[in-house]
């Protein structure tokens, strides 16, 4: 435990010297929020309805608000492409020869981004909240909120669980980065980053209700408005664990196979 302690550390203390660029990457998230924001406000001025598939202009405001916030808390960035080029250029050697787990050594680091993130952004997070503290709903009540925060984190290690799979199959392809940018897009959409998902045509959602990608967002979002009642957030909070128990079991059987191979030829 102490070695992944100082692990943390160290990860503190290297993402404090980006700390700037943190906070000026908070502030850039607005600008994509502030246009979509201005595409659905003109959209309910257009058509006489106050309401579309369920959601008033409001509702849809606070929507894009928390996706941004969950975007921040249970997003990942490069984690992917470290792991191939540690692969690829050998330095994935020291962690073979150490006492130290690789995949608790990222999540080690993950934390201690997420730790500076949420230092460096909170300031622009606040001031957004109150500029638009009119047009945010709050949650429905304590217990959702505590479910939301839960979710949340398991989100988190879900998605770092995915993109810890898809690093490791750089022990088997030297060239994978359209594969990631692909996996991007597809964790951005059908984690309800570009829309709420229940506005998918009916046949579309089911298939999507099924896939992890919604416990990364999607789903928190949905318990925080009140759509979800707090027997279904636990039903999802089951449903997550779930698929954190299948990419843990991938993410060691990947391993086993990748190093097994890696030292194999030579690595």
């Amino acid at each position: 435990m102490r070695k992944y302690l100082k692990v943390l550390n160290i990860g503190i203390q290297t993402n404090l010297i980006y700390r700037y660029n943190f906070f000026i990457l908070a502030i850039a998230q607005f600008c994509p929020l502030i246009a979509t924001l201005i595409l659905w406000n003109a959209i309910f001025q257009s058509t006489d309805q106050s309401h579309i598939q369920g959601y008033d202009h409001i509702k849809i405001v606070s929507y894009y608000v928390l996706s941004m916030v969950a975007q921040q808390i249970v997003g990942l960035w490069f984690m992917d492409y470290e792991i191939t080029s540690d692969i690829r250029n050998g330095q994935i050697n020291r962690f073979l020869l150490r006492p130290i787990e690789y995949i608790w050594y990222h999540w080690v680091i993950i934390l201690s981004r997420k730790l500076i993130l949420a230092i460096t952004n909170s300031l622009p997070v606040i001031i957004g909240f109150y500029l638009l503290r009119d047009q945010i709903l709050p949650p429905v009540g304590l217990q959702a909120l505590l479910m939301v925060l839960l979710m949340s984190f398991m989100g988190l290690f879900l998605n770092f669980l995915i993109t810890y799979c898809a690093g490791l199959i750089g022990f088997w392809l030297l060239e994978v980065s359209s594969l990631f940018f692909i996996y991007y897009i597809l964790n951005f959409f059908l984690s309800g980053g570009m829309f709420p998902l229940d506005l998918l045509p009916k046949p579309f959602y089911a298939v999507v209700r099924w896939l992890p990608f919604q416990y990364m967002g999607y789903f928190q979002i949905k318990l925080y408005l009140g759509d979800y009642s707090v027997s279904e957030g636990w039903a999802g909070l089951a449903a997550a664990f779930i698929w954190i128990l299948v990419f843990w079991g991938l993410s060691r059987f990947l391993w086993f196979r990748g190093t097994r191979r890696y030292s194999a030829f030579g690595g």
